[in-house]
């Protein structure tokens, strides 16, 4: 994750500090204290809300996000 968020390698960003609920832990599902999964975004997506939610099958709690597309796109 630190390559993955290392202005050097790539332009992605971790969008939780901006929008995010909480505190974003997502292991062990039902008492989470740590944080080790996430949704990176580029400069071309503009986040807006960041949660996580329990899962009934899973030990990690799912994380979603939602995205705005800053500019539009042209598909050739």
């Amino acid at each position: 994750l630190r390559l993955a968020l290392d202005p050097g390698h790539t332009d992605l960003l971790d969008p939780w500090p901006l929008v995010g609920d909480g505190d974003g832990l997502t292991v062990p599902n039902y008492v989470p204290r740590r944080r080790v999964d996430y949704l990176l975004a580029d400069d071309d997506w503009r986040p807006t809300v960041m949660a996580t939610w329990q899962s009934a099958v899973s030990d990690h709690r799912g994380v979603v996000g939602r995205f705005l597309l800053r500019s539009p796109r042209v598909c050739r």
